[in-house]
Order: structure tokens, then C-alpha cells, then sequence
């Protein structure tokens, strides 16, 4: 650490600290079934899941919001070919398949579902 600080390397690491976990990963060793992973790797692992855990404990999402999620899935798996949707289309879909009639939250909806790369809306 003391050999980095002041170099220009030094701005792209994070050290450690009383917040802020740091994992040192061997990434030789790449079997994660393997006895020989890398303990750092095993421990990463179960941190992230952590967080994952508490992180969708957090989030309750409106069965709509699936339902719609879970109909454009549908739509990109039956037509291949349509790369593109207007929102008024979205809008249509999303009242027909999940009952959204609010175009505010569908415009929330389709943020969220960006953030997922479920599909991709730039306004």
C-alpha cells in the first residue's frame, strides 16, 4: 500500500476500512466446485449474496409491474424481429396485459425495467 500512495495508481484503489470490505482474490484458481478456489472468492460470494438478500428485501414491486415484465418477455420471445416500441404501444400493452392505466408509472416502470436490461428506454 505504502509503495502505491502518490502514484498515479494509487486513485484507482480502494482500500480497505471500518465500512468498506476489501477481497483479495487469487483468480488462478477459477473451479468454483473446487476445494482449490481462493477462500477471498468463497467469502465474496457470500457477501454479495448478502447484500443481494437484503437488497431484495427492501424492494416490493406491484404484481402489475411482473405481469407486465413477464409479457414483454413474451413478446421478444414470439417476434424476434421487433427490436422497437413506442411508449403509447408499451402503454396499450401494459393496460391490456398488467392493467396499468397510470402513464407516470409506466414511465417509472420502463426506468426499472432499463435498470434490469429487460429492455432498453432512453427518453
Amino acid at each position: 500500500r505504502k509503495k502505491l500512495e502518490g502514484t498515479v495508481l494509487a486513485k484507482h484503489i480502494v482500500w480497505a476500512s471500518k465500512d468498506r470490505m476489501c477481497f483479495y482474490v487469487d483468480n488462478t484458481l477459477t473451479d468454483p466446485d473446487s476445494k482449490s478456489v481462493d477462500p477471498q472468492v468463497r467469502l465474496l460470494c457470500e457477501k454479495t449474496e448478502e447484500v443481494a438478500r437484503k437488497v431484495a428485501q427492501r424492494h416490493k414491486l406491484p404484481i402489475r409491474w411482473l405481469k407486465f415484465e413477464e409479457k414483454v418477455r413474451d413478446v421478444k420471445e414470439k417476434d424476434e424481429t421487433k427490436k422497437t416500441a413506442s411508449v403509447e404501444e408499451l402503454f396499450q400493452l401494459a393496460t391490456k396485459a398488467a392493467g396499468i392505466k397510470d402513464k407516470k408509472e409506466l414511465l417509472v416502470l420502463l426506468h426499472y425495467l432499463s435498470n434490469r436490461v429487460v429492455l432498453l428506454y432512453h427518453p
